[in-house]
């Protein structure tokens, strides 16, 4: 009797996605255990844009970062790079379900209506690759519930950009933390934690470590 392959459903923003979530998609829809069953995309509202100065200011230590990054990246380029952009649309071929998210100050809820839509794929767990912190019903609406990656050692430091703290501060190790979310906002049920040596070198090599190894 043919073994049943586990039904998974991708909640995310866009197709387009880094390398190291496209490997990961790849990967789980060319397995024998498992396929992608379907995908859950945000709707993102087009919001008019503030004047040009106010948005170079307003961003402007994130843009003194991105310059940093790119001289980084000159110097330690890595290959393969898991930071860089590709479109998974091509190499799947299952159902979209395109929501309008409730949206509170700090989460997502996906309403009802678009639950019930959901359930009807009988998705075994979902992977959360977009959206911000979720809350609602969709925590409870698969067997297995909502997986989602935390980066950094949550005994010491949570959130901000992987990689790049423990090299600024020169942790001996950064961590990355597999979680099944709940309500409980920035917690979860912890399925696997892993840790590596810092490159105390280099952030781009860093962040480049702990994506592939999530």
């Amino acid at each position: 009797m043919k073994k049943e392959k586990l039904r998974i459903g991708l909640l995310i923003d866009h197709y387009t996605i880094p390398f190291w979530v496209f490997k990961m998609i790849e990967s789980i829809n060319t397995s024998t255990h498992s396929e992608i069953s379907l995908i859950v995309r945000k709707k993102i509202e087009i919001k008019k844009q503030k004047p040009f100065i106010k948005r170079v200011w307003e961003r402007r230590q994130e843009i003194l970062f991105e310059i940093y990054c790119r001289l980084e990246n000159i110097l330690f380029k890595p290959n393969p790079n898991a930071c860089e952009l590709r479109n998974f649309k091509d190499i799947i071929n299952c159902p979209e379900i395109a929501v309008h998210p409730k949206e509170t100050k700090y989460s997502d809820e996906i309403l009802n209506n678009d639950i019930g839509k959901i359930k009807t794929y009988n998705i075994d767990v979902f992977l959360k690759l977009g959206f911000r912190n979720l809350s609602g019903a969709i925590l409870n609406s698969v067997k297995y519930g909502v997986w989602w990656y935390q980066f950094g050692d949550n005994k010491s430091y949570r959130g901000g950009l992987p990689g790049v703290w423990e090299v600024l501060e020169k942790w001996e190790v950064t961590g990355v933390i597999l979680h099944i979310l709940t309500e409980d906002i920035g917690e979860g049920i912890k399925i696997q934690e892993s840790f590596l040596s810092t490159d105390n070198l280099s952030i781009t090599r860093n962040k480049d470590n702990i994506y592939w190894k999530a």
